[in-house]
């Protein structure tokens, strides 16, 4: 088993045991050997990393330097590692490699290699490494055998007679029926991956096609409820635009048929409430109402001869103005010292105001005020 480590033993400069070392002193040294099947076994795959092609060449390192037997002891050394250490990635690659080369090797020693691989994917995908975890899972699902004996001949035959019929059911729309005869084969052989991922995606589209259905079946109600409430609508408005084109038309001459119009206007606003041609109908309410009221009001006559009263009032008009206009040019005169011009304006006011004139008496006494001033200052010019 040594021998097939002989290259990396040469490389960390030791020398190389004889090949016919027995496999008992594997527990010997156990951590040693354990250290340098990892580097060799993981070696392409740069610890850790790395996609199906350095998996493959540590599959094919472990069945060039490893006999079945060997690898059964290394398998032991390496789960006993595992206990110490369960997260260490490397090792539990390694382990999971060389179950790979020789799968009969782990089974010796009742070890799952399927489990371990689910584990070993799990721990890369924690560490980011998605794609290295699905090449370790394809791998697996190509090369484990089956456990617990496999599956004979005549199940596995079931097998694929279960899966041409789901596809020949999935071909045809019938994805329940498909899905059941996948399921039953998945009972037979549950290793097989193909079949997993075949229910998986015959579920994936179930679930499409029911969203799918009730989306159409939403847009439809939706449409269907558009519809109807489009052709409601539609018809009322037929309706209403059919009434108010039936009213009688009214000449502007005739008040009466103007009158029976603008009623029947009235009542169908009362009826109807509100409808889309409403303004057509409010401009020709409007209309008729300005109309009747013109036609309604009473026609005054023609004056032709001035009646006493009217020119009674337009003659004490007269005398108000000539009255206001003398009060106005004597405050003006007395403003500017023209006493004298400013007492005759006063007076003429007086005389040519009637006597109901509401500045008769301020008038009067300006002018009083005004001679008592003229006498005055009169008097003091004759001292």
């Amino acid at each position: 088993m040594r021998g097939g480590l002989r290259e990396e033993g040469a490389a960390c400069n030791r020398e190389p045991p004889p090949r016919q070392t027995p496999l008992s002193s594997i527990s010997e040294d156990r951590l040693p050997i354990v250290e340098d099947v990892v580097a060799t076994l993981t070696t392409s795959a740069g610890a850790g990393y790395g996609g199906a092609a350095a998996l493959r060449a540590g599959m094919r390192r472990a069945t060039d330097q490893f006999d079945e037997h060997a690898a059964a002891a290394l398998a032991r050394a390496l789960v006993d590692t595992l206990s110490q250490s369960p997260d260490n990635v490397r090792v539990l690659e390694t382990l999971v490699i060389l179950g790979l080369a020789h799968p009969g090797a782990l089974a010796q020693h009742r070890i799952s290699l399927t489990t371990e691989g689910r584990r070993l994917a799990v721990l890369l995908e924690q560490a980011g490494q998605f794609e290295r975890a699905y090449c370790l899972g394809e791998l697996i699902a190509e090369r484990a055998l089956p456990e617990n004996g496999g599956v004979t001949p005549e199940s596995a035959q079931a097998v694929e007679q279960l899966v041409r019929d789901a596809d020949f059911a999935a071909a045809r729309g019938r994805t329940e029926a498909a899905i059941r005869c996948l399921l039953e084969a998945q009972r037979i052989d549950p290793e097989r991956q193909d079949v997993v991922r075949a229910i998986r995606d015959l579920r994936r589209r179930r679930e499409f096609r029911k969203a799918r259905t009730v989306r159409a079946l939403k847009l439809a109600f939706a449409f269907t409820l558009l519809s109807g409430v489009g052709t409601a609508i539609l018809l009322r408005e037929t309706r209403i635009w059919s009434h108010w084109k039936a009213l009688p038309m009214a000449d502007p001459d005739d008040l009466g048929a103007m009158r029976a119009r603008l009623d029947g206007i009235d009542a169908m606003f009362a009826r109807e409430q509100v409808w889309i041609t409403m303004p057509a109908a409010l401009l020709d309410r409007d209309r008729l109402r300005h109309d009747i009221a013109l036609r309604a009001r009473p026609v005054l006559p023609v004056l032709t001869d001035v009646a006493p009263e009217l020119e009674a009032q337009t003659q004490a008009s007269g005398a108000y103005e000539l009255a206001e206009e003398a009060r106005v040019s004597g405050l003006h005169h007395a403003e500017k010292g023209l006493i004298t011009e400013a007492i005759a304006d006063l007076r003429r006011s007086l005389e040519l105001a009637p006597a109901e004139w509401v500045h008769r008496d301020k008038v009067q006494a300006d002018v009083n005020a005004l001679e008592a001033w003229q006498k005055k200052n009169s008097l003091e010019g004759g001292k």
